[in-house]
């Protein structure tokens, strides 16, 4: 038996001897209507075959959403195959909760600090101008913010000299 030159009935034997897929007596004929290569006085090579196959299963893995992985290794493919990973990885922890939008945080960074600025506001109605300094200051170290620490500064009482 030469692997180079099989007959359909050898081939299938092999296959079915390896376990890796299930053969029909419609089988190999389906496969040479799908393309499978044969040598050309009708018989199989074993590698071919081998080849045609595994080349079949990964882009019946792969699926037809996505033609642009369809075709020969090229090196703007293999770059595009590391583009759709990293983006399906940070989508990935998107809907995990890893990662959160940008605009969010800034919308809810500003949210937070209108509410701060309205209750720092009552405050300082209610309970007087030096409280509200006092709160103003111990944010400003808190946060450690150059401006909040210069607002803390716009808010000290201002001494009149007479």
């Amino acid at each position: 038996m030469n692997p180079l030159a099989l007959k359909r009935l050898e081939l299938a034997g092999l296959i079915a001897a390896t376990h890796l897929t299930t053969l029909t007596s419609a089988t190999i004929g389906n496969w040479v209507a799908a393309g499978c290569p044969r040598n050309p006085d009708g018989t199989f090579s074993l590698v071919n075959v081998c080849a045609w196959l595994a080349a079949e299963r990964r882009r019946k893995e792969l699926g037809p959403g996505d033609p642009m992985l369809a075709g020969p290794d090229s090196p703007a493919l293999e770059e595009y195959r590391r583009w759709r990973a990293k983006n399906e990885e940070l989508e990935y922890r998107r809907k995990s909760g890893e990662l959160v939008a940008l605009e969010d945080v800034k919308r809810q960074w500003l949210e937070l600090g209108q509410r701060m600025r309205g209750q720092l506001e009552a405050i300082g109605n209610a309970y007087g101008a030096e409280v509200r300094r006092a709160i103003i200051k111990a944010l400003a170290e808190v946060h450690g913010s150059p401006a909040a620490k210069q607002n803390s500064e716009q808010e000290k009482p201002r001494v009149r000299r007479s």
